[in-house]
């Protein structure tokens, strides 16, 4: 990507394939990470849980809304590959 910066030539049409592998690929984790938050939620609703499984299902949904917010951020599931 440093390179691409500095030499535009990089980002033609022939990378566009890869873009669009990438895009299927930060889908998929949304998806994931979107049935992760139901399924989390879920499991807080139980009672029964111990302190420190609530603090690892706190931790992935961090992680997960962090991953949702960067692919949020660079708009990689946008429709067009302008860049």
């Amino acid at each position: 990507m440093v390179y691409g910066f500095s030499n535009l030539s990089v980002f033609s049409d022939r990378f566009d394939p890869w873009l669009r592998v990438l895009q299927l690929l930060f889908l998929i984790g949304v998806v994931g990470t979107l049935v992760m938050l139901y399924s989390s939620y879920g499991l807080w609703r139980n009672a029964r849980m111990r302190s420190w499984t609530t603090v690892y299902m706190a931790g992935v949904v961090l992680a997960s809304s962090i991953f949702l917010w960067f692919t949020a951020a660079s708009r990689i599931l946008q429709s067009s590959l302008k860049y």
